[in-house]
């Protein structure tokens, strides 16, 4: 990546000039150099790096989730969307399911594997988002000891994975 720099040339102003963060701005003759700070970076893809903590510039990802059920045996699901994006430790992600058939009795919640790594100790996360075809809210956590995340109904019994529901959720954890 390269960029360009313009700048009126000021004979009073010789040497070097520190800026905060360690940018260094530099003059010989009439060529100004500007020099990063250390720990900082930006990639020919344009992912900056700033002391090891990445953001790609292409942020949202698309990944494909394995869903499940806590109890019984859910049926044929369509994945509409999934993404995540990732900032350090931190994951948002997004995802969007129809069940199109509901199985063999499934019970409980609506499980599902997640696009990376995740911190391995208890509730992590938080996902919320709404069942279209019910109308109702649901929720759930991400679970690291067991590297899961978890969709239930905030209607009491209701069950997510009923037939042709259609599940959109967003939600946030710590990676490993």
């Amino acid at each position: 990546m390269t960029s360009n720099l313009t700048a009126r040339v000021l004979p009073y102003l010789p040497g070097s000039i520190q800026g905060a963060g360690g940018i260094t701005v530099t003059q010989v003759g009439t060529v100004w150099t500007v020099g990063t700070p250390p720990g900082f970076s930006i990639d020919g893809s344009g992912n900056t790096t700033v002391n090891a903590l990445t953001v790609t510039s292409n942020q949202w990802q698309s990944w494909t989730p394995v869903f499940t059920a806590a109890g019984g045996t859910i049926g044929t699901q369509t994945l509409n969307r999934a993404r995540f994006y990732q900032i350090g430790k931190y994951v948002e992600f997004y995802i969007d399911v129809s069940i199109t058939s509901a199985g063999s009795s499934p019970t409980g919640d609506l499980l599902f594997t997640l696009p990376t790594t995740q911190a391995n100790f208890g509730v992590i996360g938080t996902c919320a988002g709404r069942d279209l075809t019910l109308g109702t809210l649901v929720g759930g956590h991400i679970d690291g000891a067991n590297h899961l995340g978890h969709i239930g109904s905030n209607a009491g019994a209701t069950n997510v994975m009923a037939n042709n529901a259609r599940i959109m959720v967003s939600g946030r954890y710590e990676a490993a």
